[in-house]
């Protein structure tokens, strides 16, 4: 076990063996989190994200779309998943409706809990609509 000073604003130096063991280098971010009897540090890695993006896009440019969606656009495309969705979703709560007669009060009382916010009904309704959220 290393022990470790707390300095001037708040700064603590790790050690050097687990500074080696982890191969951390200067600069390093590190994420931070409470645990019952202390703090977790752990090493992150940082995603350069323009990178990443020309990474997605190359590999996208060499998909062929399937013959189903040639000559589409993209909005159409997203309008059709959509639709599917809201079809799906449809098709899962006419499966889960019941007779609420049949049902005990503790069974109602669970049906309840385990139903979407309105917020996310509100937000279904966006996305179903053609009216989704940033249009």
């Amino acid at each position: 076990m290393s022990l470790v000073t707390v300095k001037p604003k708040f700064q603590v130096t790790i050690p050097a063996k687990l500074r080696k063991g982890l191969n951390l280098r200067e600069g390093d971010l590190m994420e931070a989190t409470v645990v019952d009897d202390g703090i977790l540090l752990r090493p992150k890695q940082v995603v350069d994200r323009n990178a990443a993006a020309e990474r997605v896009a190359a590999v996208l440019a060499r998909i062929e779309p399937p013959p189903e969606d040639a000559g589409r656009t993209e909005d159409e495309i997203m309008e059709d998943i959509l639709a599917d969705i809201a079809a799906a979703r449809k098709e899962r709560r006419a499966r889960k409706a019941i007779a609420v007669e049949d049902l005990s009060s503790a069974e109602i009382e669970a049906i309840r809990r385990a139903e979407p916010s309105v917020e996310a009904a509100q937000y279904d309704g966006e996305l179903t609509d053609g009216h989704g959220p940033g249009r």
